[in-house]
């Protein structure tokens, strides 16, 4: 009975890694830090609901799809939300999670009584619309800027070189910034620098 007893009360609570805390953070700032630790289950309710909601923030401001799959995709999230409210919420929300990913990488397969789903065509996902990520002149800008310019600045800088390369290319940048030719940097890039070109963008 005892052991019962102690079973049902841990049952009461989460324990939270500390592995979890670094991509929480990255995602949702400090409002997770020290989020790691023994809780108990109704605060990591509050918690979850807060993760989702943020979830679909993320969404909601970075995905352009059609109409149809856009209702599929939110619906799907109101489900996620929901589970989380359930009293058994945690294979619920893994599931409806698992569901969000493969639909958000394109739709929603119907396996439904299919003995054996492991051919190559059972997962693919573009009856009806294919992912692509595509970059603007500006994205493209900003990923040389981030992933090469900054780098080479900042070690240039503590070369106490200020008028290294790395200073030059972001004077050039910032440049074509204020004239809106953005697009034409990125090709001035990609002839001074085809191979780190390449290797960022291709």
């Amino acid at each position: 009975m005892a052991k019962q007893r102690a079973r049902t009360k841990m049952e009461c609570y989460i324990n939270v890694p500390l592995e979890a805390e670094y991509p929480l953070m990255t995602l949702f700032g400090d409002p997770m830090h020290h989020i790691a630790g023994v809780y108990p289950v109704k605060y990591w309710r509050k918690k979850l609901t807060h993760i989702l909601a943020g979830l679909e923030k993320y969404v909601k401001y970075n995905l352009a799809t059609d109409p149809e799959h856009e209702r599929q995709i939110f619906q799907v999230i109101e489900q996620v939300r929901s589970s989380a409210k359930r009293r058994d919420y945690e294979v619920l929300v893994i599931a409806h999670l698992v569901e969000l990913c493969v639909l958000l990488l394109g739709g929603h397969p119907h396996h439904l009584w299919q003995k054996n789903v492991s051919k190559p065509r059972d997962f693919k996902l573009s009856r009806h619309r294919t992912l692509h990520y595509a970059r603007t002149a500006e994205q493209k800008a900003t990923l040389i800027r981030d992933r090469w310019i900054v780098p080479r600045t900042k070690e240039e800088e503590e070369k106490g070189d200020y008028n290294g390369e790395g200073r030059k290319w972001q004077k050039l940048i910032e440049m074509h910034a204020r004239r809106s030719t953005l697009h034409e940097f990125v090709e001035t890039f990609r002839k001074a620098h085809p191979t780190d070109f390449l290797n960022l963008l291709c």
